[in-house]
């Protein structure tokens, strides 16, 4: 794994050279910069989305911890206990056995599936 790190940083160091000895330096760190950030954009997708879905239900209010949820396309019932960030989390009720107490079993579903 360390070998594939050090083949990546040679890899990197070399066009960096090729550039700055065409005098294109400028050129590299433009297409460097872009790069980076559309990977940065990438891989802050899926948080950012997940804030944005707490500041809604925040907001907006449709459950407070205490109350019952259903996810029928999830097959899921639980009562809120709390809600994070990123994070709702629900005690389940019910799981394999069909009954209406809470399992005592802790779910995190993303807030940006609500």
């Amino acid at each position: 794994m360390i070998g594939h790190i050090y083949r990546l940083a040679a890899g990197i160091a070399i066009v960096f050279a090729v550039a700055h000895h065409f005098g294109k330096i400028a050129s590299f760190w433009t297409f460097f910069s872009l790069f980076g950030g559309m990977l940065l954009g990438w891989s802050l997708q899926s948080p950012i989305s997940g804030f944005a879905a707490w500041v809604l239900i925040s907001l907006k209010r449709p459950f407070r911890p205490g109350d019952r949820v259903q996810f029928p396309n999830l097959g899921l019932t639980g009562d809120v206990k709390d809600i994070g960030a990123m994070y709702t989390i629900l005690d389940q009720v019910g799981g394999s056995v069909g009954s209406e107490e809470a399992v005592g079993r802790n779910i995190l579903i993303p807030n940006a599936m609500l």
